[in-house]
């Protein structure tokens, strides 16, 4: 699975897009690549621009794929006004001092659902927080070219699937002086070392019910449980009786968006653009 992280400027401001893939573009695919710049360019004011892309290999950290772009990325094309064969290229756009965004909630076929700030729309797009009417109609004409060409670059989000290993906690043994990370007793075949496991429904030590590594495990030795233990746990005790709590390893897939929903008009934070250099030596 790769992730597509697809960065922005906005004159002080930046922000980042991600989606994901199965695999890279391979041969004959760089239109489809191409044809998603055009139509989210199609959705950003003239004053925006693309100035990265990268993709990276989730299954090994040093496998990352940097995507060409000119000098100073790509600008936005959404002009005010201009076309109609008139040979008026229209007006440059700006965005909003706050920084708009359109919440989207996109889908995979009503299966599984992402929220998405779309950010980077022109100013006179939107008035008294709602989107002025006589723009609805190309409003939405460009978020559906734009979703056409997500679905046709198989771009989506990462789901998670049927988990590949699935157990209870049964016991909450003592840290030892020489280890001072949370071991859990568990029931069911241990997870692999390196691996990722999901917990819920831990008591009293709710700080647990999330996903960790696992940086050890015990196997289990006749009535004696598996025992794992969490990396980056040395902060959390657990001790007493176990009342309840099951863990999982997870299993992700690319699921490809080809649909989306309005939710509103919402404020978006962004940061310091990419191509700023940070701090000095």
């Amino acid at each position: 699975m790769y992730r597509y992280t697809f960065f922005f400027t906005n004159g002080t401001q930046g922000w980042s897009e991600t989606l994901f893939r199965t695999s890279l573009f391979g041969a004959g695919e760089a239109s489809l690549m191409v044809q998603y710049q055009n139509r989210r360019l199609g959705l950003l004011a003239t004053t925006c621009s693309m100035v990265s892309i990268r993709a990276s290999n989730l299954d090994n950290k040093r496998d990352i794929t940097i995507y060409q772009l000119p000098t100073g990325g790509r600008g936005g094309t959404w002009v005010y006004g201009g076309g109609g064969g008139s040979g008026d290229p229209g007006l440059p756009t700006e965005t909003e001092d706050s920084f708009t965004a359109l919440l989207l909630r996109l889908t995979d076929g009503n299966q599984n659902y992402r929220s998405f700030p779309l950010v980077g729309f022109p100013d006179h797009i939107f008035q008294g927080g709602i989107i002025v009417p006589g723009e609805n109609a190309l409003v939405t004409g460009r978020l559906n070219n734009w979703i056409s060409a997500i679905t046709q670059a198989s771009f989506g989000m990462k789901a998670q699937g049927a988990p590949t290993a699935t157990g209870r906690i049964v016991q909450f043994p003592a840290k030892t002086e020489d280890n001072q990370l949370v071991c859990l007793g568990i029931s069911g075949t241990p997870p692999a070392v390196g691996s990722l496991v999901t917990l819920g429904g831990v008591k009293p030590w709710n700080k647990l019910n999330r996903t960790w590594r696992v940086s050890e495990v015990v196997p289990a030795v006749g009535a004696t449980p598996a025992y794992i233990y969490l990396a980056a746990t040395a902060h959390l005790n657990t001790f007493g009786p176990v009342q309840g709590g099951t863990w999982k390893t997870p299993s992700y897939g690319v699921q490809v968006l080809n649909n989306y929903t309005i939710s509103r008009l919402t404020s978006r934070k962004t940061g310091v653009p990419f191509t700023t250099v940070r701090g000095r030596r």
